[in-house]
């Protein structure tokens, strides 16, 4: 990734901490500082990926900018229901445990 990058000259760089996968950008607006400038890429071998669709991924400034071609993507995304199992199961085993 981080070869992509150089070789497009951009100023992005990625690091791995404790099996996942950063990529820090320069942001370009100054904001309260409650949003890092960073993207969080995590991979998990337990995971089938599993249920999963194709969505569409646009720029939210495309609509107020209509001058600009913005690029799009359509990934293959795991569908909400799957992440939401997953945590609501592992507070259901951290609540019961014993103290």
């Amino acid at each position: 990734m981080q070869q992509a990058l150089d070789a497009d000259k951009l100023p992005e760089k990625v690091r791995v901490e404790d099996g996942r996968v950063f990529i820090d950008y320069t942001s370009l607006a100054t904001g309260t500082g409650y949003v890092s400038p960073s993207v969080m890429l995590e991979f998990g071998a337990r995971s089938t990926g599993e249920p999963s669709e194709s969505r569409v991924i646009r720029s939210d400034a495309a609509q107020f900018l209509e001058a600009v071609t913005f690029p799009s993507a359509t990934p293959q995304v795991m569908r909400p229901e799957r992440p939401f199992w997953e945590k609501a199961t592992a507070i259901h085993v951290f609540c019961a445990q014993s103290p």
